[in-house]
């Protein structure tokens, strides 16, 4: 069911990278899905397309759409070189880059205004700024709302209805308790992403509804 999954976002990756013309983005990914028996909470995505899902998270997804709403998400991560994007945060700190930099990568921090067109175009999104980079996270607040709307993109774009995000992000905040499992620790689910989440189905939905022909 993964495996199923991560071949229906990986073709919506693929397509819409390549209707904004930045195919180059995914080169040289080498597409893998795989799960680990493993209580823990947790799933990953590292550059180069290698996705990883831990069976502690499956009962949280419930089914294929609870599926793509993590696997388009941390897809995203890897897309968006949020690796990357956290060291460029740590060298604005020291004044190496300027605020428009943010978010584009150390790779790509010699081409910052052709960098900044694509990207700020790709997400719909403008940079992040000095002011509001505050303290480094595991993936910032940034990062989250970019993977938050690729994700919602992605699995809409793969026939997956959206709507299914916000009860998955409900459920990662109810199963979190006193000690929220490892996802979240990297993962904040809240009131103000699901919020944030609302904001952007509407985009989603009509790709959905274009896609499937539902409503």
């Amino acid at each position: 069911m993964v495996k199923r999954v991560g071949l229906r976002i990986k073709k919506s990756v693929e397509d819409y990278l390549r209707a904004n013309n930045y195919s180059q983005a995914i080169d040289g990914f080498q597409w893998e899905f795989n799960v680990i028996d493993s209580k823990t909470v947790n799933a990953w995505c590292m550059p180069g397309g290698k996705v990883v899902f831990y069976t502690g998270i499956l009962p949280l997804c419930k089914d294929e759409n609870g599926i793509a709403v993590v696997m388009g998400h941390e897809v995203s991560h890897a897309i968006a070189s949020h690796g990357a994007e956290r060291m460029s945060q740590g060298l604005l700190t020291q004044g190496v880059l300027t605020a428009g930099q943010v978010g584009l990568g150390v790779a790509m921090a010699n081409k910052p205004q052709e960098t900044q067109n694509i990207w700020m175009g790709l997400f719909g999104m403008a940079a992040p700024t000095a002011a509001n980079v505050g303290y480094i996270l595991p993936n910032s607040r940034n990062q989250e709302s970019e993977a938050d709307r690729l994700g919602l993109t992605f699995m809409a774009m793969a026939g997956y209805d959206p709507r299914v995000a916000i009860d998955f992000w409900k459920r990662m905040a109810a199963a979190g308790g006193a000690k929220p499992p490892q996802w979240l620790s990297t993962h904040p689910a809240d009131n103000t992403r699901v919020s944030n989440l609302e904001k952007l189905m509407p985009d989603a939905l009509a790709i959905y509804q274009k896609t499937t022909g539902k409503q």
